[in-house]
């Protein structure tokens, strides 16, 4: 209020303020001077206004330490600094279209926070150990070191289990280093690299693509190992081969099925439905006047031989002789046989002569090689097992 002090009424009524003339009522009233100036304030029993002109919106400042109870409501936003606490014990609510902080929030926020971080330089990440599937956020680009935007999968294409360690993703692409525990699923592709799988590993329903090598040792077994081209999801595939080849001499005048000395393999299939190719080559001498029937043998039981035989007659594979003593001739045995098992099993080839004197087999070489002739030879026998994918 101006001074009054040796001033009349009438020269300083231009000084002084009144309501328009119908007088405050609960409708807001423009506040004048004495010259019927309006003012930007506006009074009504019941509320205050601040205006700037007749057609401005409403402002209002508060400086100092005030406090506003009640609902506050911007029509326009609140910009600038919101220092201290924004509440109180029954926190009031702030609506408006914009809140603008200069600095940051401290304490919690709760509800519904929509719009876009398009500046944002911190992200506050709460550790979580709950087993549950959670979604996996990502970003597409970095400016000046800060990611943006972030998104998240709009399904359970990706998601983490914080609990379990588990990620899960519909398809992986790109080169994969390390090492890949439990069970694989789906079509498993490696370029020129081996691919290596560790036991336990399930392959049933994977495809190892042509040309790539792959085999099974124990988790934790840096030891070479021998790796053979396999595929896991065709029959008629080869799995793997093994070759023993037999180089020693070895002799027998038995007459029931014996086993040659030397001329054995061992396989593991890689699964119950697998067949195994049994190949023999027999190379032997025998006295002029004997015959030799062979056989095959599957761990302790004789395979693949004629069920035909009666009476004296001897059940084998194949059979053959030498027209001299100093002759060297081979046979060749082929059988495909079903094991159904994953153990290792020895395949073993077997020889039996007929009954009487001098009637032996050799391995190797003719019967008789007293002689020191260019006609004698010598020779190897070998055997070899192929494992058929069923």
């Amino acid at each position: 209020m101006a001074s009054l002090t040796d001033q009349t009424v009438a020269s300083t009524y231009d000084l002084l303020m009144k309501v328009e003339d119908t007088g405050i009522d609960t409708t807001l009233r423009k506040i004048e001077d004495g010259t019927a100036a309006v003012s930007a304030i506006r009074l009504s029993t019941g509320k205050v206004l601040i205006k700037q002109g007749d057609d401005s919106d409403a402002t209002f400042e508060v400086t100092g330490a005030s406090t506003l109870t009640g609902l506050v409501t911007a029509t326009a936003g609140v910009a600038g600094a919101l220092d201290g606490i924004v509440g109180g014990t029954t926190p009031a609510a702030i609506t408006g279209t914009l809140i603008t902080a200069n600095t940051n929030f401290a304490g919690n926020l709760t509800g519904d926070v929509t719009g876009n971080a398009d500046t944002a330089d911190k992200l506050a990440i709460n550790h979580s150990a709950s087993d549950t599937a959670y979604h996996v956020c990502f970003t597409d680009n970095t400016v000046d070191g800060v990611p943006n935007p972030i998104y998240r999968t709009a399904s359970d294409e990706i998601t983490c289990n914080p609990s379990t360690g588990t990620l899960a993703a519909t398809a992986l692409t790109g080169t994969l280093t390390g090492d890949v525990t439990g069970d694989v699923t789906g079509d498993v592709k490696a370029g020129d690299a081996a691919l290596i799988i560790t036991s336990g590993a399930d392959l049933a329903n994977s495809s190892i693509g042509d040309g790539v090598t792959a085999t099974t040792q124990a988790a934790g077994d840096d030891s070479t190992k021998v790796a053979t081209t396999a595929y896991a999801d065709s029959p008629g595939r080869v799995l793997q081969i093994v070759y023993e080849p037999a180089l020693d001499n070895f002799s027998t005048d038995e007459t029931t099925m014996t086993d040659i000395t030397g001329l054995a393999a061992s396989i593991t299939p890689s699964s119950e439905n697998s067949t195994i190719l049994v190949q023999a080559m027999i190379t032997f001498g025998t006295y002029a006047t004997n015959y030799c029937g062979f056989g095959l043998k599957r761990g302790t039981t004789q395979i693949g031989s004629s069920v035909l035989a009666t009476g004296d007659q001897q059940s084998c594979i194949t059979g053959s002789r030498t027209g001299d003593n100093d002759e060297l001739t081979s046979v060749f045995i082929q059988y495909r046989d079903s094991p159904e098992t994953t153990s290792a099993t020895t395949y073993q080839a077997t020889v039996s002569n007929r009954s009487g004197s001098n009637m032996d087999f050799v391995l190797n070489r003719p019967y008789n090689v007293l002689q020191n002739a260019d006609y004698i030879f010598y020779g190897i026998s070998t055997i070899t097992l192929t494992e058929i994918a069923g």
